[in-house]
């Protein structure tokens, strides 16, 4: 429930600790892949980084991929716009990036 409430509110209102729920939250659809993920929010836009050691091999188009699709089902209503970013644990750049616009929520059936 609580994640709900964060998915919903608007994008001023988010706070730190949402972001790092948030975070946590998107880390538990990488199953087995130890990546550390984290969220902020830049000019309206969700930032989701992921990072790992860099003697861990990592599929990264696929953890890319797996990513959007998960946080695209989140249904996040504060932004329309993502960021993904992924980079060695230590480094400034990071080696990959991906960026996507949100599918709207469906709409509600209209009642006769």
């Amino acid at each position: 429930m609580v994640m709900e409430t964060i998915l919903r509110k608007n994008i001023r209102d988010i706070n730190s600790d949402e972001l790092r729920t948030l975070g946590t939250q998107i880390s538990t659809f990488l199953g087995d892949i130890s990546l550390s993920v984290k969220c902020t929010l830049k000019s309206n836009r969700l930032v989701v980084l992921g990072e790992h050691s860099a003697d861990m091999a990592i599929d990264t188009e696929s953890v890319l991929g797996h990513l959007e699709r998960n946080i695209q089902a989140l249904q996040i209503q504060f932004t329309q716009h993502v960021r993904l970013y992924l980079r060695h644990v230590g480094q400034k750049q990071p080696y990959a990036y991906r960026q996507f616009a949100l599918a709207p929520p469906p709409q509600p059936p209209h009642r006769k």
